[in-house]
């Protein structure tokens, strides 16, 4: 299992590649909410790390959030993010026009809650 540092390196990586690509083309912009899920995911395995808990897939995860009293509130933020995410992977329709400044929203809501702890 990755370390702490590890994946918060890993989210740092995936919200500078997300700033990176040029939006306004539409496959990259697509690209760029993926990977701002996946800067969620991290933050959330880093916290799981810290405190040596498993989650191996999405489901784990979700049921992992949601029992933990310190992060449960990101539940919302953190599923719109998954969401959005499979949407942008699998789905043939296009994204609303605001969905990166929406995932860079809810992205800001996840880490609100996760990295304080992390400090601690």
């Amino acid at each position: 299992m990755p370390r702490e540092d590890q994946h918060l390196d890993k989210a740092k990586k995936n919200e500078r590649f997300a700033e990176s690509l040029n939006r306004s083309d539409v496959i990259a912009g697509e690209w760029a909410v993926v990977a701002v899920f996946y800067a969620a995911l991290h933050y959330v395995q880093a916290y799981f790390s810290k405190f040596s808990v498993e989650a191996r897939c999405h489901h784990d995860r979700f049921d992992q959030i949601k029992r933990d009293q310190k992060i449960k509130t990101v539940i919302t933020s953190y599923k719109y993010l998954y969401a959005l995410s499979r949407t942008a992977r699998y789905q043939c329709g296009s994204l609303p026009t605001d969905a990166y400044e929406k995932s860079k929203s809810y992205l800001a809501d996840v880490k609100k809650h996760i990295e304080p702890v992390l400090r601690s």
